[in-house]
């Protein structure tokens, strides 16, 4: 058609200021995964799916356009053709266009339209992850080795980062698709392809370490964890949540603990063992647990790492940093995690 072509160096310049790298590509590709499911499961094709659709498709939009114009009539299709003409320099117009073309098609025809594309968003899904892995995957899978994600865990994760992120996914996925409701978690369980009883298994772990946070009937990853998402190496979220140990602690001469107990105490942390050692410290504050657990970390001489408890860190988020730092720091030689009271009271109390 003759003013698809304008359009498309239209859609094309919006594409290319809006959507750079094989970061976005990605996000774009794992949207397209949503949609996809969406449409093979039979749910509604409106506008809102239109404009998700054109954000997807970018320029390879037009191939859309000549697919649902095939099947109008002669008369509706020159109808079709002044429409277009009339929005050729706003491409943000095209999705109500399409919408009308869809509503004007008889629905034996639209199961038709509706198979085909499909099939054109799963090439499109090829042709956005054929130039290797993007940054946002390599720190998704970080997260995934940091906090033991499952599977769907790890779906779900990536979901809740790109509407927290993107403002495409959030306006339909959220806005429109409410995917983040109670009412809506069919929906959610078919674009994530996961099984019921998963979902609510992560729905409850993400609580427990403060990865999302619940408003009514409605969740959202908390600042914390999406920044954590954008960067997982960085120095501000081991120094937020957990840090290495002072260098200069006091020796273990100043500590009046018995040597017989201080000798069993090192015996069992420098054993090698399949399941980790736990050691409980109590006492009324003051009277030397934790400068006592510095000089044992200086005894064994294995990387030694303390959970940070400043007042600002929620209980949920210091359970979520012990995880993290209990898998990042346990290498083969074996690594020493000191929890205060601040922080294990909590955990201790959630049965973490």
């Amino acid at each position: 058609m003759k003013n698809i072509g304008r359009l498309r160096r239209g859609l094309n310049r919006v594409s290319r200021a809006a959507v750079q790298g094989r970061d976005n590509d990605f996000i774009r590709a794992t949207c397209a995964g949503y949609l996809e499911r969406y449409l093979r499961k039979g749910y509604p094709m409106d506008e809102e799916t239109m404009t998700f659709l054109a954000w997807i498709m970018g320029g390879e939009i037009e191939h859309v356009v000549d697919l649902l114009t095939g099947y109008l009539s002669e008369k509706a299709k020159a109808g079709v053709e002044q429409r277009l003409a009339e929005s050729q320099d706003d491409p943000d117009d095209l999705p109500e266009v399409l919408d009308s073309i869809i509503r004007k098609t008889k629905p034996g025809v639209l199961r038709k339209a509706r198979k085909k594309l499909t099939e054109m968003v799963e090439l499109r899904i090829k042709d956005l992850t054929s130039e290797g892995t993007s940054r946002i995957e390599q720190n998704l899978e970080l997260l995934a080795e940091a906090f033991s994600f499952n599977q769907a865990e790890l779906k779900l994760v990536s979901f809740l980062f790109i509407i927290k992120a993107y403002d495409e996914a959030d306006s339909y996925l959220l806005d429109h698709l409410k995917c983040d409701r109670f009412r809506s978690r069919n929906l959610l369980l078919n674009i994530l392809e996961v099984g019921s009883l998963d979902l609510a298994s992560a729905l409850n772990r993400f609580n427990q370490i403060d990865v999302i946070e619940y408003f009514n009937d409605k969740f959202e990853l908390t600042d914390w964890f999406l920044n954590f998402c954008q960067c997982p190496e960085a120095d501000s979220f081991t120094g937020k949540f957990y840090r290495r140990i002072p260098k200069s602690t006091l020796p273990m001469s100043c500590h009046a603990i018995a040597k017989d107990k201080i000798r069993h105490v090192l015996r069992l942390l420098k054993e090698k063992s399949e399941l980790p050692q736990h050691i409980l410290l109590y006492g009324p504050p003051g009277t030397g647990k934790t400068s006592f657990a510095y000089a044992v970390a200086s005894k064994i001489k294995a990387p030694t790492y303390e959970i940070a408890c400043e007042d600002e860190n929620k209980s949920k988020a210091r359970r979520g940093a012990l995880t993290a730092c209990l898998k990042m720091t346990n290498s083969g030689k074996g690594s020493m995690v000191i929890v205060d009271e601040k922080a294990a009271a909590p955990i201790a109390r959630s049965g973490s």
